[in-house]
């Protein structure tokens, strides 16, 4: 949440990554534009966060998690 406010501040775009459908919604009330949701298949969530990054021209990503999802972010990211 605190990036999502501090993003407009710095004129960045921010691609949310979250695991859960409310957290999406909770993001959205708090104007994020861009929520990616992975609690579908590993494939769907990135194919769509691929996408997401093409569109956006995303070059670089902030994890505040551990787990396998920085792994799965890094996968997307293209490797300037």
């Amino acid at each position: 949440q605190m990036i999502n406010k501090l993003a407009p501040k710095k004129d960045m775009t921010i691609i949310n990554v979250v695991r859960r459908p409310e957290q999406k919604a909770l993001l959205e009330s708090l104007g994020a534009k861009h929520v990616i949701v992975t609690n579908t298949d590993v494939e769907v969530w990135k194919a769509e966060l691929t996408a997401k990054v093409e569109e956006l021209n995303a070059m670089s990503a902030f994890d505040a998690v551990g787990g396998e999802l920085p792994g799965h972010v890094l996968d997307v990211l293209p490797s300037h």
